[in-house]
């Protein structure tokens, strides 16, 4: 999330039956958490692993997404404007969403891991500004634009015009089958909606994490249990959500800006079910370590 990128006023979503604020205990599950790496007054905006012992890291502050070896050290590097989510595509190619900012235009990137000599292609734009990206299982992609809308990409890189949902201050795009789960960052009461991907119009919020008071909900990830994990930009936790019930639990408190989080896959040492990488706003990425 960047919170420069979603200067608007949040509106209630019309016609749905939303569930109260939750209350909201412990997860119950020890962690111990690290610094991976760290660079002071830089925002890690995003990740993805990229299943070859490497970590590809939005770097915002710096216009780039730097890859990571399981050392902590930067293997390469790819210019980037303003990169929000960084996402493996179905085809082997990375894909990033480029112009997360006020600023804006938006857009859709992509860049071929394997031979980073030749350049970045642009992929899809029309968008305000392009925060969390997503694909499904059809090879399609999903742009959440902090603006308030999510947006379909058909494989080739064109915008489904009959395919949008509008979402005041979306953020994340976390998709487990034919849903897609989507966090509301200036919401008062941090919802977390639930999208289907066949009928984005019935979009239902999943949970409220907060009442009145907004803990700016950012991106997060589906774990090896199936479950949700959401980052709480503002009030630095990470909650472990169920995506069927929406019955949730805090997992993690006291962090400093978390922005994105991924399990570790095929990097190194880590673990896949029990090391969950944090990217923070504030200059870190973090190893949060599952007891």
């Amino acid at each position: 999330m960047a919170v420069a990128a979603v200067a608007m006023t949040f509106g209630a979503m019309a016609g749905v039956a939303e569930p109260a604020a939750a209350a909201i205990g412990s997860c119950g599950t020890p962690t111990t958490v690290s610094t991976f790496h760290q660079d002071a007054g830089t925002w890690y905006e995003n990740l993805e692993f990229d299943g070859r012992g490497g970590v590809w890291v939005s770097v915002l502050s710096g216009n780039r997404v730097e890859r990571y070896l399981p050392s902590g050290a930067v293997s390469s590097t790819v210019d980037v404007r303003a990169p929000g989510a960084v996402r493996a595509g179905p085809d082997g190619l990375f894909y990033v969403n480029a112009g997360d900012t006020v600023e804006g235009p938006g857009e859709v990137v992509r860049f071929d891991p394997q031979h980073l000599d030749r350049p970045v292609m642009p992929y899809a734009s029309g968008f305000a500004n392009a925060n969390g990206g997503g694909f499904d299982s059809a090879g399609n992609y999903y742009v959440a634009d902090s603006n308030g809308r999510i947006f379909k990409v058909l494989p080739g890189g064109r915008v489904d015009a009959g395919w949008t949902t509008e979402i005041p201050s979306a953020d994340a795009v976390i998709i487990k089958g034919g849903q897609l789960f989507t966090t509301s960052v200036l919401d008062p009461d941090s919802a977390v909606t639930r999208v289907p991907l066949a009928d984005p119009a019935a979009h239902q919020v999943v949970v409220k994490l907060s009442s009145g008071a907004t803990k700016a909900p950012d991106d997060g990830t589906i774990g090896p249990d199936g479950q949700l994990y959401v980052a709480a930009y503002g009030s630095g936790e990470i909650f472990r959500i169920s995506p069927w019930t929406g019955r949730a639990c805090l997992l993690v408190s006291g962090l400093a800006n978390p922005t994105s989080m991924r399990f570790a896959d095929r990097f190194g040492p880590y673990v896949p079910w029990r090391d969950l990488f944090v990217t923070e706003g504030s200059g870190s990425i973090l190893r949060v370590r599952l007891g």
